[in-house]
């Protein structure tokens, strides 16, 4: 389970890890607390973000966007244009995710064309089919978006396509704490890189291959102070630990 995510960086009197995987305290120089203000501060507007108009579709027209999301791809025989097509022309916004979905797996022309062109039409947003960071972006500051139901089934079933463990993500449950549609494939199967797993902790004074300005991942958990060096990190790209009895993770 993961208890605490990290992912600042601090910097902490505490230990860093040696290339066998242990761990090893370091000082690290203190952080100046003193904040030095330009003569003229420049204030930035905040950018509005305009909910998209509330929907009441029928039981029928949820249904039948549900089925054009389950018909919407497959790994082994690619997008269907046609029920991409059928979704715009629907025009339902719980079709929106499932559809920004496929934006990180459509690669033929003319399926991003039309992908691109029904999100916009759904959206209003002037991103393409292909420009899924923008979309996943956008995502984030519409809140309000509900997916269809049996999303979260789907996008396991799409992902299992790629590894099949990846499906034990994705269960239905309203006990979760960040929106499905966050989570997202990395680019390797499950473990595909491995992490760093309980680190056995060293001393910082019995070792030597780190300079005090080294940059490194730091927690400090009620008292007890960990450093997760960065050359290290980049390589593992997520630790899990225990500190003080309390589990933890880092997250690169």
């Amino acid at each position: 389970m993961v208890a605490a995510l990290i992912s600042g960086l601090f910097l902490f009197a505490a230990c860093s890890s040696s290339d066998d995987g242990s761990l090893t305290p370091t000082d690290i120089p203190p952080v100046p607390t003193s904040i030095v203000t330009a003569p003229t501060a420049v204030r930035i507007p905040t950018p509005t973000v305009i909910p998209l108009p509330q929907q009441n579709p029928t039981q029928d027209e949820l249904d039948r966007a549900r089925g054009l999301m389950l018909q919407s791809f497959d790994f082994f025989t690619g997008p269907n244009t046609i029920a991409i097509q059928e979704a715009g022309e629907l025009g339902l916004q719980q079709s929106i995710i499932p559809l920004i979905e496929l934006t990180r797996f459509v690669f033929e022309d003319h399926a991003i064309n039309e992908l691109g062109r029904v999100l916009q039409e759904l959206t209003g947003a002037p991103f393409g089919g292909s420009e899924w960071d923008k979309w996943y972006r956008w995502l984030g500051d519409h809140p309000e978006l509900e997916p269809l139901f049996g999303y979260v089934t789907w996008k396991g079933d799409l992902y299992s396509q790629i590894d099949e463990r990846f499906a034990s993500f994705f269960v239905e449950s309203e006990d979760r704490r960040i929106p499905m549609w966050a989570i997202q494939w990395g680019g390797v199967s499950r473990d595909g890189i491995p992490p760093l797993e309980n680190p056995t902790v060293i001393r910082g004074d019995e070792i030597s291959y780190l300079e005090p300005d080294d940059p490194v991942f730091g927690a400090v958990v009620n008292g007890e102070a960990r450093a997760y060096p960065w050359r290290h990190m980049a390589s593992h790209e997520l630790a899990n630990d225990v500190i003080q009895g309390k589990p933890v993770t880092v997250v690169f």
